[in-house]
């Protein structure tokens, strides 16, 4: 029998590990390894039956020579040369997040524990300690922050058993990861939020936020978008590369792809291409002085084009422009001295509506209950001077927004348009159509009300 009941025996002591289970190791060795719980041993037990059965086999002593940190550094390596989708290393910039997230989640907690001592208790005093510990600001850790560590960590341990290291993933058994914390929230908008957006955003890259909502395409992906990959009479885009951090690479899955292009979009590509040779950026930022010389120069010696970078796009650009777009109409409420609110953000209701045209009557604007450049101007709203028009049904948005919300954008409203999921999969460049699915169900969920619609319809007749 594999597990031992160590109480039978006549020398056992009372206190001491009262089961013990034999094995294997690698080199061909037998080994034993002694639980305090029989429920323990026996899962330790059926896991090694399971990875011998596999071609995995447990070392014990590499669980009692190796911590959580030094196996998190043999991930990172292993990582580096072999992972991602193609198994020829992950982004520079997803590693530096996997980084982050162990040095503030993991590490401090459970870092320096060896693999043969990390177990189900530890995991739930590892996450007791970090619920009531406190971030860098001084606030609680989020549930998001601990849920991103734990399921960090879990692939970090499923891949050291994986390496026979350790006989199981404690975390699989751990049933404590926080609710609704599953991935990032996404915060698609509608077309005219989308132009309220753009319109808020700085002249130069105005057309930059709406290309993105039109394609789908990620920041990086414009950035390295160049006049060649655009095919105006085609309505077609190459994208062959993307710019991550500075460096130019394949997009993210590996492999290039050819997009479909709205009309609006061929027209911004068209405005684009203007005075551009065959090799230049498409989408560049306003011209800079720079002693640099190796980017476009634009008639002054002394003023360079410079491609666009994730990271200062959304410092200099998307921040700003989503506060003033994702709050127009509170502060359009705000100076009517009203409140009409629809699932928590300001909505541009019948109350706004019939607010603002008393408003516009009482100042002898014409009441057209439609909150123009003009109008905004005579109720000295600070964004005057920015082109959108607010009228009825247009509602606030989150500030959190983010460039990646611009994705969701395209692929929300493609699906409202009649998009199938292997079209949006194509067009936003996804490997796997299994992953649009799981990211993006909610948006075909009508589908099914669809179906059912028209089979009722079928089926009429023949009962």
């Amino acid at each position: 029998m594999a597990v031992v009941d160590l109480r039978k025996s006549p020398t056992y002591k009372p206190g001491t590990a009262a089961w013990k289970v034999h094995y294997m190791t690698p080199d061909g060795r037998r080994a034993q390894k002694k639980f305090q719980k029989k429920s323990d041993a026996q899962a330790f037990w059926d896991q090694y039956r399971e990875q011998k059965r596999a071609g995995v086999t447990y070392d014990a002593k590499a669980a009692k020579a190796k911590n959580v940190d030094e196996l998190f550094a043999d991930w990172v390596e292993y990582l580096e040369t072999a992972g991602g989708t193609n198994r020829t290393g992950v982004a520079y910039t997803t590693l530096r997040d996997y980084k982050s997230i162990h040095k503030n989640g993991v590490s401090p907690y459970i870092g320096l524990h060896l693999l043969e001592r990390v177990n189900a208790r530890t995991i739930e005093q590892w996450q007791s300690k970090m619920t009531a510990d406190t971030n860098q600001r001084g606030g609680r850790v989020q549930p998001r922050a601990r849920a991103k560590a734990l399921r960090q960590a879990s692939r970090m341990l499923r891949w050291a058993v994986k390496r026979g290291w350790m006989p199981r993933n404690p975390i699989d058994d751990y049933d404590g990861i926080p609710t609704g914390t599953d991935g990032k929230r996404q915060i698609p908008i509608t077309a005219r939020q989308l132009g309220r957006l753009a319109q808020c955003a700085d002249p130069n890259v105005s057309d930059v936020f709406l290309f993105a909502g039109m394609t789908g395409l990620r920041i990086g992906e414009l950035a390295e978008l160049k006049v060649k990959d655009i095919s105006l009479h085609r309505k077609r885009a190459t994208v062959a590369r993307s710019r991550v951090a500075g460096r130019v690479k394949a997009p993210k899955n590996g492999k290039g792809r050819v997009i479909a292009l709205t009309q609006q979009a061929v027209d911004i590509a068209t405005a684009r291409t203007v005075g551009k040779e065959p090799e230049d950026h498409l989408f560049t930022t306003k011209p800079e002085k720079s002693r640099r010389p190796n980017w476009k120069r634009d008639g002054d010696p002394g003023l360079y084009w410079f491609p666009l970078d994730h990271s200062n796009f959304t410092k200099r650009h998307t921040i700003p422009a989503v506060m003033l777009a994702s709050s127009a109409v509170a502060r359009l409420q705000s100076a009517l001295g009203i409140m009409e609110h629809d699932e928590g953000l300001a909505w541009f209701g019948p109350e706004t509506e019939k607010a603002l045209a008393a408003w516009q009557r009482d100042h002898d604007i014409e009441p057209t209950g439609v909150a123009d450049p003009d109008t905004r101007a005579a109720l000295a709203l600070e964004d005057a001077d920015r082109p959108y028009t607010l009228r009825r049904d247009d509602r606030d948005f989150s500030d959190a927004f983010r460039n990646h919300d611009l994705r969701h954008t395209y692929a929300s409203i493609a699906a409202a348009q009649g998009a199938t999921p292997h079209v949006i999969q194509r067009q936003l460049g996804h490997s796997d159509p299994g992953f649009t699915m799981r990211v993006y169900a909610h948006l075909f969920e009508d589908d099914l009300d669809s179906f059912t619609d028209g089979m009722t319809e079928a089926f009429g007749g023949s009962v």
